[in-house]
């Protein structure tokens, strides 16, 4: 639940692909159909406002810039996992830099609330 920043972006890609390469032993399975999908965001402004319709704390900036921000966020981590020697066409359009972005905020926000 507190993995993000834990490990670098290459190690989330490398065990999505195969998780005992990062992990021995390990029973996940491979989740290697994800660096070959392509992430759909046609919807994400308009999930967002949903959200918002329901009480989750996104203020209208948020939603408006989201698009932007995914799209700056996935070419910061696509840019690094080439600079690590992964060659993928549009890797900042697929769904595997969308689940890396997601695991690397994971408890970043309790952990900057808590000074930990």
């Amino acid at each position: 639940a507190r993995v993000g920043g834990k490990y670098p972006n290459l190690w989330h890609y490398n065990h999505m692909i195969d998780p005992r390469a990062t992990s021995p032993g390990s029973i996940m399975p491979t989740y290697q159909w994800l660096r070959d999908s392509k992430l759909d965001t046609s919807l994400t402004t308009t999930k967002i406002s949903v959200m918002r319709k329901l009480g989750v704390p996104y203020s209208e900036s948020e939603q408006v810039d989201a698009t932007k921000n995914l799209a700056s966020q996935a070419q910061s981590i696509a840019d690094d996992l080439k600079a690590n020697g992964v060659a993928a066409p549009e890797l900042e359009k697929t769904e595997i830099v969308a689940l890396i972005a997601y695991l690397q905020r994971l408890g970043k926000d309790i952990k900057q609330s808590t000074g930990n």
